[in-house]
């Protein structure tokens, strides 16, 4: 009774036309008692089921989400990140001949489908985490058209016709860039750098993100050592500058192992510290 009266004031408060899901109802009672509510609320036309688990309240008419916003819903309410297809980006930009047949997303978990109201089945295609890294923005809609068409398939002509994607704005073209580290090598290598695009306008988001990774990886390798230093006190050994040169060295193997993954400009930061440890681990 009381998860039926609460169910009823939170859609009541719903602004007009506002989707929500069983998902968004499941604070107010079990999973049954929140079926059996919605469910009755349906057939008395206060509430709109457009798919299944998803329903709206409309108090005129019906002004319905696109596929694209249902399937953003749909999605988001099981966690997974929505993306849009390769596909139809290539066929509007008439990279190909036609795009998907029904409406067809991008997501980066399991595929799955259902029926949006009358309008027809949406499809929620499985794609890996690198094809789904990229966000629907122009530079992320570009690259998933020319991924699509394949190693074998695409063309100068391709990357020409869609160009305007990214061609228009300096931080598209970044983005493009930037995403190589996403793509599939022989899609990579279609971009490089130009005297307008050049990695002299990359020095801040690239030093930001190697300091990043600096700390993020010293502060691994201090848990590390620290878990190192335990062991060996737990030895009882008496002498402690020992300790400390056995502590060095362990941190001088691991930063070692991953100088030849850091990028330039984070490598002076690397050099000083591995200078600073191969002093610690000479003998006095």
């Amino acid at each position: 009774m009381y998860c039926a009266s609460y169910i009823h004031r939170f859609i009541s408060m719903l602004d007009d036309g506002q989707v929500f899901t069983t998902r968004d109802c499941l604070i107010f009672g079990t999973r049954d008692c929140v079926d059996k509510a919605l469910q009755k609320l349906v057939k008395a036309n206060f509430i709109t089921r457009l798919a299944r688990g998803v329903f709206a309240r409309f108090s005129g008419a019906k002004n319905l989400p696109s596929f694209r916003e249902i399937a953003i819903i749909k999605a988001r309410a099981f966690g997974k990140e929505l993306r849009v297809h390769g596909l139809d980006t290539a066929a509007n930009n008439n990279l190909i001949k036609a795009g998907n047949e029904q409406p067809t997303y991008y997501v980066d978990g399991s595929s799955s489908s259902f029926v949006y109201f009358d309008k027809g089945r949406i499809h929620l295609k499985k794609a890996s985490k690198k094809r789904v890294k990229m966000t629907d923005s122009k530079a992320g809609l570009a690259i998933r058209a020319l991924w699509v068409i394949g190693k074998k398939e695409i063309t100068h002509e391709h990357i020409s016709k869609i160009s305007h994607y990214w061609h228009s704005s300096r931080e598209e073209m970044q983005k493009i860039l930037l995403s190589k580290a996403w793509m599939p090598a022989w899609l990579g290598d279609k971009f490089q750098p130009t005297a307008a695009y050049g990695p002299d306008c990359y020095d801040t988001p690239w030093k930001e993100r190697d300091s990043r990774v600096s700390c993020s990886l010293e502060g691994i390798y201090t848990t590390r050592a620290n878990d190192r230093a335990t062991t060996i006190e737990a030895k009882n050994d008496s002498d402690p500058s020992k300790n400390n040169q056995r502590i060095a060295q362990s941190l001088l193997i691991l930063f070692s192992r991953e100088t030849a993954r850091v990028s330039s400009f984070a490598l002076p930061i690397w050099s000083k510290t591995l200078t600073e440890l191969s002093v610690l681990t000479s003998p006095s």
